[in-house]
């Protein structure tokens, strides 16, 4: 498998099941008219590669995110503890991707910022993966950008991580 395909199939699967939103659907981001106001950036590194995931939702998208996690979205301290923990999820859910093909990673702590109009900048240079999770002018976007070292390979096979499977039963 690639590292494109990786990265890819990990994005879509996490936007799709971590980022839910009645009548919208994940693709790849295009500039859209809602302004983003909240973002939450987190870093990963790993053996031969490193990078950062970020999420950063327009005000009807920040809504949406704290009714998700049952928060009022006057509360500011809990919005902005969403976000970054809706970041961390999603890298979570991409670590796991990663290491079912050996690619061990990672993760720092959430970092969230606030601001009238926050512009997402992707690299031409480098792996820049983004996805938007949007309805209107209800906007999440979600990026990642990736570094990787000369010679960084995924493995072809896929491997047991160790984890238990999403629905699967674990008994103690």
């Amino acid at each position: 498998m690639e590292l494109d395909e990786l990265v890819s199939q990990a994005l879509d699967d996490a936007c799709t099941s971590l980022v839910p939103a009645p009548g919208s659907s994940v693709c790849a981001a295009t500039p859209r008219d809602a302004e983003l106001r909240l973002a939450s950036i987190i870093g990963f590194s790993g053996d031969r590669l490193r990078g950062t995931l970020g999420i950063a939702a327009s005000a009807a998208g920040i809504r949406r995110i704290a009714a998700h996690f049952g928060i009022d979205d006057r509360n500011e301290r809990g919005v902005a503890d969403s976000m970054g923990e809706l970041s961390n999820l999603v890298l979570g859910h991409v670590k796991r991707s990663f290491s079912r093909r050996d690619v061990l990673i990672t993760i720092s702590t959430p970092l969230v910022v606030r601001g009238v109009a926050i512009e997402i900048c992707g690299r031409e240079d480098g792996n820049w993966y983004e996805r938007s999770v949007s309805c209107d002018d209800d906007q999440v976007r979600v990026w990642l950008d990736l570094s990787v070292d000369e010679g960084f390979a995924v493995g072809e096979e896929q491997c047991s991580d160790g984890m238990v499977s999403e629905g699967e039963t674990l008994l103690f």
